[in-house]
């Protein structure tokens, strides 16, 4: 070869490369995406004494040249004829003579149309008997831009009354390798390069010197016939082969014939073979195979030949030429059949896809459900559509997870019970996700599923489908919505009847860097409450680590515009949805329940419950807390159903009244309540940290934007390390015991700010989030720290429970002596009667014994759910309870009435009340008929 690289010069880099041997008029095309071994093909192709040629376009697959194949070009170029009788003959399609009598009369012509069109000098290549021209341009040019300038060069050559060869203006030409001979006579003659141009041009700049529009473009895909945009569609998708048409078990007679007596065959019967060769993928060898062996063959009269041929003869216009040749043809009465050209059909196939799993089923190339039967492919469904496996749902039994790939609507997924796979019940459900299958598909579409189905169920078993978000397949996954999350990938799970509500809820938006930018904001100093809650998003899948099942964080603020709520969303945000995933406060108990079993590990947020009571609260907090539902009955059997509602995870929500005053308000020792809850304090922003104007354009735009992002990395990396984050989250709780000196009663306290903390300092340290997770621990200890002096432990309140009791039975007292009347040996007289007939408690001044009903104070500390054993033991260990006796409640009043079981108080106990100063104060109260003091502070 010559030191000028022609073909790097001419051809872009980076596609396939065509190379030609032509022997006797036989194409023989090799491909290869490496330019040193096309050099290769093509010397060894001349060394065997063949013509070389090379194709001018960039193409995108090996095969083929044909138009649709070539990617881009980077070049434009001309044919210039000459010797012989060019000068003399008329090319029919310009008008002008074919070429120029000889090399040097070609040479000047083109000089002058240099100079004449402005155009710059070429690189010039002696072809052996005329020249190739070419202009390289500085990039690759797409073939629908480049096809404008090519029309535009040809226009030009006519109306300049140049003599190219109109052939040439053609993507897919091939030109002649230099290095190599031109073997086309006797005397081969070296293709060489007699004028290298190494510049290159800006494609811009010649379309400016040809006058093409920068913007123009031409689409030309295929010359086979078009019907309509359906069809368009699945056209992509076939080619027809010569090589089949006569190689079936059952070819068309009349091409037979033509190839067999080629050597005697008429021009018309030569035409009509060259049509249906044309057209077809091995065309450029075809019309060649057909072509040579006649006394008249020649290569370039070939190719000139079939210029002029628009598209396949029919089987009618093959008749006309031979009628005997169509005798006993096995395709005459198949109406689909119109000419030789149908029996080529094939259907270029994809190189993966899952549809190609399923013989005999196969995608096309472009897309589409094809089946092979027999010879001929046949259309299944025109778009892509599978199943990806086999599920197993509890509600449904078995399901099929389809997979349809919409032309305009994206890909979809969804689900069919393998219950409804009888054929109208398959085709309508078909029919409403999109898959819509004509009369005469619609038997071919049901075998293709049933087909599949069963082939899936031989290979593997059935994958469950997800009942619950969060930690799976012990702990080696945790799923979010529709999205599977291991160490390796995030992969699609579909959702199960169970979890579909909530799914779409969960599906990613936006970016996670733009995310980031909003979550960051409550690293500003003063944004230490709101950062703390907020992390709970990472911080709800960690919360199992430390054994506990459940807690709340509840932030609140007596006014709305505190940014309790966005709080919540920012939670959220890390899995997805900000505002669809909060919980609504007219949600029933049973949807909260059911919600806190599909979200399992994800944190729950419930906005707005400032109107919750304190029984709804004391309900709320268990129902967190104990992570299970509910057991239920069956209607048909006397048997629980199956109690997969379980859950482990933080829950955050909102209030402008404190449940922690709501809880003590409604019971005495409300302290399993309270130690569920850890309770913050939220105050309005600062507008010096942010703004107004940022927060709207960050909390209420930016966040709705762009969310579910986080989480992916975060899990992947707790994920990949288990024992370590496990390790850290305890290592992290047992410091805040150690510190804050927790109890096992606070644990829930300091689970949750465990989990929240070492999820904090993992999302920071993998860059997710930049926090300053010291000054937010801090602030937590701070707010844990008053929380254990603001709540009382139940061994401290069980004298409170009793001063409770006695304060608020008041109308109930009898005081009396226990002594009798030294003068009458009487009972003595009382000093206090029941003022509304209702005897609850018996005080005896000069004992100081205090006796109250068994029955009377279990009542009562049931209302407040304080275990009655507890509270005497307590209370008997500080001297306080004596006994239980059979005690006449009424001795020294004037009705008579029976013992009964009493528990009998110290009344002198210094930790006990002074009975002496209620009863006064009682007497005095009743004196005046005034009311009965309920307050103990009062006395």
């Amino acid at each position: 070869m010559q030191a000028f690289d022609l073909i790097d010069y001419v051809v872009p880099r980076g596609g396939i490369y065509n190379v030609v041997g032509m022997k006797e008029g036989r194409p023989i095309p090799k491909f290869t995406d490496s330019l040193e071994v096309a050099y290769t093909i093509a010397d060894e192709f001349s060394e065997q004494g063949m013509d070389v040629f090379f194709a001018l376009g960039k193409l995108k697959e090996k095969g083929n040249r044909k138009i649709e194949n070539v990617e881009s070009l980077g070049a434009m170029w001309l044919d210039i004829d000459c010797g012989g009788n060019k000068a003399e003959e008329i090319e029919p399609s310009t008008g002008l003579p074919k070429g120029y009598a000889s090399q040097a009369e070609g040479a000047k012509a083109l000089k002058a149309f240099c100079a004449t069109v402005d155009l710059p000098e070429p690189t010039i290549v002696n072809s052996g008997y005329g020249l190739h021209v070419y202009w390289a341009f500085t990039e690759e040019v797409p073939t629908e831009q480049w096809l404008p300038i090519a029309k535009r060069l040809e226009e030009v050559c006519v109306t300049q009354k140049f003599c190219a060869d109109p052939n040439v203006f053609d993507p897919s030409r091939i030109l002649r390798v230099p290095g190599t001979y031109n073997q086309k006579k006797d005397d081969p003659k070296l293709v060489k390069i007699i004028n290298p141009a190494p510049a290159r041009h800006a494609p811009n700049d010649i379309r400016a010197l040809l006058g093409v529009d920068p913007n123009a473009v031409i689409v030309k895909r295929s010359s086979k016939p078009i019907l309509d945009v359906l069809e368009k569609l699945l056209d992509e998708n076939k080619d027809y082969k010569f090589s089949k048409i006569v190689g079936r078990d059952t070819p068309c007679l009349q091409l037979k014939d033509s190839l067999i007596n080629r050597a005697t065959l008429s021009e018309p019967r030569w035409f009509n073979a060259l049509s249906v060769a044309k057209f077809c993928e091995d065309g450029s060898k075809a019309i060649h195979t057909i072509s040579q062996g006649h006394p008249d063959y020649d290569f370039h009269t070939v190719e000139r030949k079939i210029v002029g041929i628009k598209g396949p003869h029919s089987c009618e216009e093959f008749e006309k030429n031979n009628p005997t040749g169509c005798e006993g043809c096995p395709h005459k009465k198949n109406k689909e059949i119109k000419g030789p050209y149908s029996l080529g059909k094939v259907i270029k196939r994809s190189s993966s896809s899952p549809i190609n799993k399923f013989e005999p089923y196969f995608r096309g190339k472009t897309g589409g459900v094809y089946k092979m039967d027999g010879e001929d492919p046949k259309l299944v469904y025109e778009h892509d559509l599978y199943i990806q496996k086999q599920m197993w749902d509890d509600e449904q039994g078995f399901v099929s997870v389809f997979v349809f790939h919409s032309p305009h609507d994206g890909v979809r997924e969804f689900t069919i019970p393998n219950e409804s796979l009888e054929k109208r019940l398959l085709l309508k459900t078909l029919a409403h996700n999109g898959v819509i299958a004509g009369t005469a598909n619609a038997a071919l579409l049901h075998d293709y599923v049933t087909r599949v189905i069963q082939i899936l169920q031989t290979q593997k078993k059935a994958d469950i489908m997800r009942l619950q978000f969060g930690w799976a397949d012990n702990d080696t996954k945790f799923i979010v919505g529709e999205r599977e999350i291991t160490v390796d990938g995030v992969y699609h799970t579909p959702a199960s009847t169970v979890t579909r509500a909530y799914a779409p809820y969960f599906e990613p938006r936006g970016t996670l860097e733009k995310w980031s930018e909003v979550f960051n904001l409550y690293n500003r100093e003063g944004m230490e409450v709101q950062a703390f809650a907020a992390l709970s998003g990472f911080g709800s899948p960690l919360l199992q680590l430390t054994g506990q099942k459940g807690a709340i964080i509840s932030l609140v603020h007596k006014n709305a515009g505190t940014g309790k709520t966005t709080v919540l969303r920012m939670a959220n945000s890390v899995f997805g949805d900000p505002e669809q995933l909060l919980g609504n406060p007219k949600d029933t108990a049973v949807a909260r329940v059911n919600k806190l079993g599909i979200l399992n590990n994800i944190v729950n947020t419930v906005d707005e419950l400032s109107n919750m009571d304190s029984d709804h609260i004391s309900d709320f907090a268990y129902e967190v807390s104990q992570g299970k539902g509910k057991d239920k009955g069956t209607q048909t059997a006397n048997a629980n159903r199956k109690n997969d509602t379980t859950w482990r995870n933080i829950t955050l929500s909102t209030s402008n009244s404190s449940f922690y005053q709501k809880l003590y308000g409604g019971k005495s020792l409300p302290d399993g309540e309270l130690m569920r809850i850890i309770e913050f304090y939220v105050g309005y922003v600062d507008p010096d940290t942010i703004s107004t104007e940022e927060g709207k354009r960050m909390f209420d735009h930016q966040l709705k934007e762009n969310y579910g992002h986080a989480i992916v990395p975060f899990m992947q990396y707790v994920l990949a390390n288990p024992e370590s984050v496990k390790n850290d989250v305890l290592a992290i709780q047992k410091k805040i015991d150690k510190e804050l000196r927790l109890t096992s009663r606070e644990r829930n306290w300091s689970a949750i700010v465990a989990a929240n903390i070492a999820a904090g300092i993992i999302a920071t340290k993998l860059g997710i989030i930049k926090f300053d997770m010291r000054r937010i621990y801090s602030k937590a200890a701070e707010i844990i720290n008053q929380l254990r002096k603001d709540t009382i432990a139940p061994l401290d309140s069980y004298v409170s429970i009793l001063g409770a009791f006695v304060s608020s039975n008041l109308n109930g007292l009898l005081d009396v002596d226990d002594g009798v009347d030294q003068r009458t040996s009487k009972a003595k007289v009382p000093n206090l009667e029941p003022r509304y007939g209702k005897l609850v408690m018996r005080h005896e001044g000069d004992t100081q014994k205090l006796f109250i009903p068994v029955k009377e104070l279990r009542n009562e500390l049931n209302k407040d759910n304080t275990d009655y054993n507890s509270f005497l033991e307590d209370l008997k260990a500080r001297g306080i309870y004596l006994d239980t006796v059979n005690k006449r409640m009424s001795k020294g009043m004037a009705i008579v009435s029976p013992a009964q079981r009493c528990a009998m108080f110290d009344a002198a106990h210094p930790e006990f009340i002074d009975m002496t100063r209620i009863v006064e104060k009682a007497k005095d109260d009743a004196d005046r008929e005034g009311g009965v003091p309920n307050q103990l502070e009062e006395v």
